[in-house]
């Protein structure tokens, strides 16, 4: 399995963080940790440390979050 960083900035909601944790829980993805850092007013930015053996199935996953209208943006790293 490999370890995957996935970082969106968005709005500060916490609906927008309950988006995003039941597309891990759908797709069946181990979450290590999931941080949240207020960057400005009313906004912020989602850190989450997941386990996968398969990258195309995070790079779906960071697509739909990147889709969710409160994200600005979201990527990945390993």
């Amino acid at each position: 399995m490999e370890r995957y960083t996935v970082l969106a900035e968005g709005k500060d909601r916490l609906d927008v963080m309950n988006r995003i944790a039941t597309l891990y829980l759908q797709k069946r993805i181990q979450v290590e940790t999931f941080e949240y850092n207020r960057t400005a007013p009313e906004q912020g930015a989602y850190r989450i440390t997941c386990l996968s053996e398969r990258k195309d199935v995070i790079e779906r996953l960071v697509n739909q979050i990147s889709n969710i209208v409160e994200i600005k943006r979201a990527y990945y790293t390993m």
